[in-house]
């Protein structure tokens, strides 16, 4: 009997990522998430929840939907969620690479630094994976995060060379950077 529970349940869940992906294919971010929180309702999906039964497929879409509505804290926790349960690499290095992208926006204290070791955790299950190359590379030419080499080169003072600064000015680099940092992430 609790076989053919479980099993319905499966199928229920199985269903419901199905449409919530189907919400976000459509650009309804705000609806799929709204599904999701409307899932909590029931105590057995709360339960479910709480012991962890669901599918790692289920907190990465929601984490999706999190993140693509602006609820960056959210799409933290929900990618971390699947960083940690699933064993699939794929979805692990994706997973890896939008919590990275939840932390980057969330623009407080040691977020950069943060974004950039989750991105760092992303190449190093999938190395080939284009997006997060492009994205390290962006914060350290941004200079919001500094390779060990450029700490040592600098001194133990962690201040930034004047003359790389000026450099990054005359090149307009931080001017093509700032006009960035308002736009929201997608997810992958």
């Amino acid at each position: 009997m609790l076989a053919v529970v479980f099993g319905i349940f499966k199928y229920l869940e199985r269903n419901f990522i199905r449409r919530a992906t189907e919400r976000l294919d459509k650009n309804e971010p705000y609806a799929a998430l709204a599904e999701f929180d409307s899932w909590q309702s029931f105590k057995i999906h709360r339960l479910a929840l709480e012991w962890g039964l669901m599918d790692p497929l289920w907190y990465y879409h929601w984490g999706l939907a999190a993140l693509r509505t602006g609820d960056y804290q959210k799409a933290y926790v929900q990618f971390r969620r699947v960083s940690e349960v699933s064993s699939d690499p794929v979805l692990k290095s994706l997973a890896y690479f939008n919590q990275g992208e939840a932390r980057l926006w969330q623009w407080d204290a040691g977020a950069h630094e943060n974004a950039a070791s989750l991105y760092i955790d992303a190449l190093k299950i999938n190395p080939e994976m284009v997006i997060a190359k492009k994205r390290l590379e962006w914060l350290r030419q941004a200079n919001l995060v500094k390779t060990k080499a450029e700490m040592k080169a600098r001194g133990d003072k962690g201040r930034p060379n004047q003359d790389s600064k000026n450099q990054d000015d005359k090149d307009g680099q931080s001017e093509k950077f700032k006009s960035t940092q308002g736009k929201q992430r997608r997810g992958y």
